[in-house]
């Protein structure tokens, strides 16, 4: 007996939305879409369970993927439903100034990651955790810094990647190979061998790291640098620097700290938080846990 698999689309989600809002218990949730799991299970402590519904975006034949928050909130708006708002990464929206849809949020930093990083209790909390000796709130300050300009030429990379439309699959490179920690540096020519291995233009790596040179104090580290860059490269700096952990985190295991060490006090001093904050005031919506634990 075969079944066939219903696609997700925006229609199906709009006619979701609409059903779960018959019922009167649920007519004013605010319905709030972000990326992926990782993102969600963050949100899931800064949103009132109450109040809002806090959704992934499906990827699929129908077209939704990077941009895939922006494309269904927009077409849900285009349908007249109400209470929804999408949160997406930065990515390079600042650097390139591009002007964000109606009822979409973005992160402050290039992406949730970095945002996160960007806490100064949070990212203490974490290397306490795994530094090889006792480490002071500055000099873990000092390193996000420094790991940020380890992996500035990687993210100039991403972004002429981007702005250039030049298709480069990162996937197929890990850059923690081209990482020395002892050093502290990332050889960016030894990493674009590996990523254009097979290229049919052998002179691109050269066109490339010029161009990287050219910029290489333009922008802000914070919002060029990928999250998932940054955090691969710090769990390789704590397996080099610290031999007792028995079992290494990982990029994803650091991530995942950072996302426990994060608090709510955390969030309420981002520029995401302000914005949200002051929508759900326009609206007469309800969000944030606070307001729930006070009412």
């Amino acid at each position: 007996m075969s079944s066939v698999r219903r696609e997700i689309t925006p229609a199906t989600i709009a006619n979701e939305i609409r059903m779960a809002r018959q019922d009167p218990t649920r007519r004013d949730i605010v319905v709030i879409f972000v990326e992926g799991s990782t993102d969600q299970k963050f949100f899931n402590k800064i949103f009132s369970s109450h109040n809002a519904d806090i959704k992934t975006v499906p990827e699929g034949p129908s077209g939704i993927g990077r941009t895939g928050v922006q494309n269904v909130v927009n077409q849900l708006l285009s349908q007249n439903i109400d209470r929804l708002i999408g949160i997406r990464d930065a990515d390079f929206s600042r650097l390139l100034q591009t002007e964000l849809a109606p009822n979409i949020f973005i992160t402050d930093r290039h992406d949730l990651e970095l945002m996160l990083a960007h806490c100064d209790d949070a990212f203490y909390a974490m290397t306490c955790e795994y530094a090889p000796k006792q480490i002071t709130p500055q000099a873990s300050s000092d390193l996000r810094t420094r790991l940020l300009q380890v992996i500035y030429p990687l993210g100039l990379l991403r972004f002429l990647n981007e702005t250039k439309q030049l298709g480069l699959n990162f996937a197929k490179a890990s850059i923690t190979n081209s990482f020395d920690p002892t050093t502290m540096a990332l050889s960016m020519e030894a990493y674009l061998r590996k990523l254009l291995k097979g290229s049919e233009t052998p002179t691109l790596a050269e066109t490339l790291l010029r161009e990287i040179q050219q910029h290489s104090a333009t922008y802000d580290p914070s919002e060029l640098c990928n999250g998932h860059d940054f955090f691969q490269i710090l769990a390789c700096y704590f397996k080099d620097k610290n031999k007792t952990i028995r079992k290494q985190p990982g990029g994803e295991g650091l991530e995942h700290d950072i996302r426990i060490a994060y608090t709510y006090a955390c969030f309420k001093q981002t520029v995401l938080f302000q914005k949200l904050f002051a929508w759900a005031q326009e609206t007469n919506c309800t969000l944030f846990i606070e307001a729930t634990q006070q009412a």
